[in-house]
Protein backbone atom coordinates (compact mmCIF):
# COMPACT_ATOMS: atom_id res chain seq x y z
CA UNK A 1 0.00 0.00 0.00
CA UNK A 2 1.42 3.31 -1.02
CA UNK A 3 1.37 6.27 1.39
CA UNK A 4 -1.08 8.13 -0.86
CA UNK A 5 -3.43 5.16 -0.87
CA UNK A 6 -3.29 4.70 2.90
CA UNK A 7 -4.18 8.38 3.38
CA UNK A 8 -7.30 7.96 1.25
CA UNK A 9 -8.75 4.76 2.63
CA UNK A 10 -9.39 3.27 6.03
CA UNK A 11 -9.65 -0.49 6.63
CA UNK A 12 -11.67 -2.00 9.41
CA UNK A 13 -12.19 -5.63 10.37
CA UNK A 14 -15.28 -6.70 12.29
CA UNK A 15 -15.85 -10.19 13.59
CA UNK A 16 -19.20 -11.95 13.66
CA UNK A 17 -21.07 -10.87 16.81
CA UNK A 18 -21.49 -13.28 19.71
CA UNK A 19 -24.51 -15.56 19.84
CA UNK A 20 -26.54 -13.27 22.11
CA UNK A 21 -26.43 -10.32 19.69
CA UNK A 22 -28.28 -11.84 16.72
CA UNK A 23 -30.60 -13.79 19.05
CA UNK A 24 -31.77 -10.61 20.75
CA UNK A 25 -32.05 -8.60 17.54
CA UNK A 26 -34.00 -11.15 15.54
CA UNK A 27 -36.21 -12.19 18.45
CA UNK A 28 -37.19 -8.54 18.99
CA UNK A 29 -37.93 -8.09 15.29
CA UNK A 30 -39.99 -11.29 15.08
CA UNK A 31 -41.96 -10.69 18.28
CA UNK A 32 -42.66 -7.10 17.27
CA UNK A 33 -44.02 -8.21 13.90
CA UNK A 34 -46.19 -10.92 15.42
CA UNK A 35 -47.61 -8.58 18.09
CA UNK A 36 -48.13 -5.57 15.83
CA UNK A 37 -50.01 -7.58 13.22
CA UNK A 38 -52.03 -9.63 15.75
CA UNK A 39 -50.95 -13.10 14.65
CA UNK A 40 -52.67 -16.15 16.17
CA UNK A 41 -51.29 -17.43 19.49
CA UNK A 42 -50.16 -20.65 17.76
CA UNK A 43 -47.69 -18.60 15.70
CA UNK A 44 -46.56 -16.45 18.63
CA UNK A 45 -45.75 -19.57 20.68
CA UNK A 46 -43.27 -20.88 18.12
CA UNK A 47 -41.27 -17.67 17.71
CA UNK A 48 -38.42 -19.04 19.86
CA UNK A 49 -38.27 -22.19 17.74
CA UNK A 50 -38.21 -20.13 14.54
CA UNK A 51 -35.28 -18.16 15.93
CA UNK A 52 -33.38 -21.30 16.97
CA UNK A 53 -34.03 -23.00 13.62
CA UNK A 54 -32.81 -19.99 11.64
CA UNK A 55 -29.63 -19.65 13.72
CA UNK A 56 -28.91 -23.41 13.43
CA UNK A 57 -29.58 -23.33 9.68
CA UNK A 58 -27.25 -20.37 9.21
CA UNK A 59 -24.49 -22.05 11.25
CA UNK A 60 -24.88 -25.32 9.33
CA UNK A 61 -24.73 -23.60 5.95
CA UNK A 62 -21.77 -21.53 7.11
CA UNK A 63 -19.83 -24.63 8.21
CA UNK A 64 -20.84 -26.85 5.27
CA UNK A 65 -20.27 -24.46 2.37
CA UNK A 66 -16.78 -23.19 3.05
CA UNK A 67 -15.20 -20.78 0.57
CA UNK A 68 -12.47 -22.19 -1.66
CA UNK A 69 -10.44 -20.79 -4.54
CA UNK A 70 -13.09 -21.99 -6.99
CA UNK A 71 -16.14 -21.33 -4.80
CA UNK A 72 -15.05 -18.02 -3.34
CA UNK A 73 -18.66 -16.79 -3.31
CA UNK A 74 -19.50 -19.16 -0.42
CA UNK A 75 -19.44 -16.45 2.22
CA UNK A 76 -22.44 -16.33 4.52
CA UNK A 77 -23.02 -13.47 6.93
CA UNK A 78 -25.80 -11.68 8.81
CA UNK A 79 -27.27 -10.46 5.53
CA UNK A 80 -28.18 -14.06 4.67
CA UNK A 81 -29.74 -14.55 8.08
CA UNK A 82 -31.65 -11.28 7.63
CA UNK A 83 -33.10 -12.60 4.38
CA UNK A 84 -34.89 -15.31 6.35
CA UNK A 85 -36.50 -12.70 8.57
CA UNK A 86 -37.30 -10.46 5.62
CA UNK A 87 -39.46 -13.27 4.23
CA UNK A 88 -41.18 -13.71 7.59
CA UNK A 89 -41.84 -9.96 7.88
CA UNK A 90 -43.82 -10.08 4.63
CA UNK A 91 -46.27 -12.55 6.19
CA UNK A 92 -49.85 -11.62 6.93
CA UNK A 93 -51.94 -13.05 9.79
CA UNK A 94 -54.79 -13.88 7.40
CA UNK A 95 -52.55 -16.28 5.48
CA UNK A 96 -50.01 -17.38 8.10
CA UNK A 97 -52.01 -19.41 10.63
CA UNK A 98 -49.89 -22.49 11.36
CA UNK A 99 -46.26 -23.32 12.08
CA UNK A 100 -45.55 -24.65 8.55
CA UNK A 101 -46.89 -21.40 7.13
CA UNK A 102 -44.37 -19.28 9.03
CA UNK A 103 -41.51 -21.63 8.12
CA UNK A 104 -42.46 -21.35 4.45
CA UNK A 105 -42.28 -17.57 4.70
CA UNK A 106 -38.76 -17.84 6.08
CA UNK A 107 -37.86 -19.98 3.08
CA UNK A 108 -38.63 -16.99 0.81
CA UNK A 109 -41.94 -18.28 -0.49
CA UNK A 110 -43.21 -14.72 -0.32
CA UNK A 111 -46.27 -15.06 -2.59
CA UNK A 112 -47.68 -17.76 -0.29
CA UNK A 113 -47.44 -15.39 2.69
CA UNK A 114 -48.86 -12.22 1.15
CA UNK A 115 -51.60 -13.26 -1.27
CA UNK A 116 -55.08 -12.79 0.11
CA UNK A 117 -57.25 -14.51 -2.49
Amino acid sequence: ITPGCSDTFCASLRSFPGQEGPDTIYQSILNGHLELNKFPMAIKRISDKVLQASIILHAKVNSTFLPTAIKFHYIFNLRDLSNIYQGILYSLPEITKTAPDIYNCGCTKLPECTETS
